[in-house]
Order: structure tokens, then sequence, then C-alpha cells
């Protein structure tokens, strides 16, 4: 039994909902779905009654562990967060988000190394997680700092410019994909094929940017596939479940992988990796983030 599956059957016992709760935790349903039952299996005990698929309800015994732990988790968590903000106040602690990605932790976790060994007087820790949950952390205070693309920037919080970036936005699929033969793709030609894409909470506004781009062309675009990860998109790419429209680095690998240019042509699109922050702004952190 794991805090996590506490979280989860605590979660949803409130919405009534596995999607919902998948929706709140940053994970697929699937995730929810499968560690509450490894919890119910662990305990041999049935928590909820799935009849209706719609709106699930806690079996008595459920109810029963639900009113304990509910408090119980409560307390553990204000704990916790009592603790972190005790060891947060330390002026030399600093906390930063990455967004998830090899197109990005490729070229920031030696910068983490590097910084890590520059400045010993700096106690840090990092994470890496969607790029709107960790902007929305910092924004929230849990984190000092956060390392996106500055598509991910809202105006809202401080931002410094770490590195210039030429990425070049395109369609991508499997070389199996029946369209894959064709010496050029259209959006026209896309426009109903299934289009895997970002949920928002992990690239805010990842849908409203890919319809965009139909929009502008006078299409309207049908049969869309929202995952959690860059990772999901390109295993689903490869196994020809759909195609996508991405940074043509942001694959980890690029082998069996067709790429089209959305506006033709191999010209890239001018954008930034920025690092985001709130409160305070460290001179040391930045300047080792930004410097060349």
């Amino acid at each position: 039994m794991t805090l996590t599956q506490i979280e989860y059957f605590i979660d949803a016992a409130e919405s009534r909902n596995f999607s919902k709760t998948a929706e709140r935790k940053y994970v697929s349903q699937q995730v929810v779905s499968s560690q509450i039952k490894a919890l119910e299996t662990e305990l041999d005990i049935i928590l909820f009654d799935r009849t209706n698929r719609r709106s699930i309800v806690l079996t008595e015994e459920g109810r029963l562990l639900y009113s304990i732990w509910r408090d119980l988790y409560e307390d553990f968590t204000h704990s916790l967060k009592v603790a972190r903000s005790m060891k947060f106040s330390r002026k030399n602690y600093i906390t930063i988000g990455v967004e998830s990605g090899k197109l990005i932790t490729d070229y920031v976790l030696p910068l983490i190394y590097k910084i890590k060994t520059d400045l010993p007087g700096i106690d840090f820790s990092y994470e890496f997680g969607p790029a709107a949950e960790i902007v929305d952390k910092v924004e929230n205070g849990e984190l000092d700092y956060c390392i996106v693309l500055s598509s991910e920037y809202n105006g809202k919080i401080g931002c410094d410019i770490i590195k210039h970036m030429n990425l070049r936005p395109g369609i991508a699929m499997s070389v199996n994909h029946p369209l894959a033969n064709r010496k050029n793709v259209t959006l026209a030609d896309i426009k109903d094929e299934p289009k895997i894409t970002f949920k928002n909470f992990f690239a805010k506004n990842a849908f409203t940017r890919m319809t965009a781009e139909f929009l502008e062309a006078g299409l309207v675009p049908t049969n869309f596939i929202y995952v959690d990860d860059i990772n999901t998109i390109e295993a689903m790419v490869r196994a020809c479940s759909g195609i996508t429209m991405c940074f043509i680095e942001q694959f980890s690998n690029k082998d069996g992988i067709k790429w089209y240019p959305i506006h033709g042509g191999n010209n890239g699109m001018d954008i930034n990796l920025v690092m985001l922050w709130k409160d305070h702004k460290n001179p040391q952190i930045v300047d080792a983030f930004t410097s060349d």
C-alpha cells in the first residue's frame, strides 16, 4: 500500500469519477484505476461499486476507510508542507522545475550538474514534469524557478532567457503510415486523421495552438487523441495510432519517423528556453543558467 494509492482513493471517493481524479492528479485514467485496483487486491476489500461507470460510489467498507484515511492524509500532507517550508526558508535552498522531454533535459541536465559543482554553497533540488504543471507550481510558490519553452510563458511572472533555439514545426508520422509515401503532406490531408496532442495540463493551450493552424487555413479539424507526455505521443506515432504536430527536435529518436514541415521548407521557428520565477530572483542561480 502506497501513499499515492491512498491519495487516489480519497480523491476518487470525493469526485466519484476516476477520470476526474486522473485530471486533477496529472495522470491517465488507467493509472488511477490500476492503482486503486492494486489497493483493493492488497487489502482484499472492494472499495468502490463500479456498477455505474459514470459515477462510482463507495462500498460500506470503502466509506469506513475513507472517513479515517481522509483526516490522516490531511494531517500527513500538512505536516509535510510545514517541514518543507522550514527547509525552503533557508536562504541557500532553491527548488527548480524542468519541463519534461529530451529536447530540454539533454541541455539542462549537464547544466544542473555543472552548477551544483560551481556553486557548492547553494543547496537545491529539481523535478521534472508537464510544462503547465511546473509553471503553476512557480505561480503558487511551490517551486522557486522553472525551465520551459517560451511558448509556455504567460507573462504573469519573471522571465529570463536561457538559450535561443530554432525549432522546426511540422507533421510527424510513422514511415509505415499510408500518407508517408507522399512527397508533401498538407493540413488538408490530415484534417480527419487521428491527431495526437498534449492535454492542456501538460502544455497550456496545446490543443488551441494545434487547431489554430487548421483554422488559419480555413479547415475544421476532427479526431483528436489527448495524452500526457511527449514519450506517449512518440510511441503512438511509431505504432501508427495517429499523427502529431510538433517540433521534430522533441522526438528522442527520429529513425522510423517521417516528418513534413507545416509551412513548407525547412525554416525553423525562433523560440527560447526560459527560466521563470515569481517571488525572488537569486542572481547566482539565474546567471549560472543564462550565461554561456
